[in-house]
């Protein structure tokens, strides 16, 4: 699963598994001094389609806080009209998922299609999200991260099958 790994370590990767990114630039850290210096920051750009266009047409710049884990990568979004969504990747061992019965929450999608390199042992895609905004587009923000998660997992699976870029 190093292949897997190596493309949730990766932020353009994971970035481009949505459709709708237009790009990204990394910015400096918005915190002076900060401690944890892993975390990487950037600025993205996304088409957005989940508002009516009377609310908001075209494209939507936020940030992103970018950081590489031992089994995943998190992503903190901050976004025009107060959202702010933490978003937790993570590769994860079939005997685990069976064990804490996560399978069966609602706010984790699983994927799965992945083996192992040996052919020994199934891995499942985690993607545990949480979001804060205001009232007025909870329905907006509920919906579209539902929707985006499937198709993400999607993506991000067929991104791993497709194996290592040959250089």
């Amino acid at each position: 699963m190093s292949h897997a790994l190596s493309l949730l370590h990766d932020f353009n990767t994971v970035i481009h598994l949505s459709p709708e990114c237009n790009g990204f630039r990394a910015i400096p850290s918005p915190v002076p001094n900060q401690k944890d210096d892993h975390i990487q920051h950037y600025e993205v750009e996304d088409q957005l389609h989940f508002l009516p266009r009377y609310l908001w047409s075209g494209n939507v710049k936020y940030t992103a806080d970018f950081l590489p884990q031992h089994d995943g990568c998190d992503i903190t979004v901050h976004a025009p009209g107060g959202l702010t969504s933490h978003t937790r990747w993570r590769l994860t061992r079939e005997a685990v998922v069976a064990e804490t019965g996560q399978a069966g929450s609602e706010n984790k999608e699983f994927a799965k299609d992945l083996t192992d390199e040996d052919g020994t042992g199934v891995w499942y895609v985690q993607i545990v999200s949480e979001a804060a905004c205001s009232l007025t587009y909870a329905n907006f923000v509920k919906g579209f991260l539902k929707d985006s998660h499937q198709k993400l997992l999607e993506a991000y699976v067929e991104k791993v099958k497709e194996g290592p870029a040959r250089a």
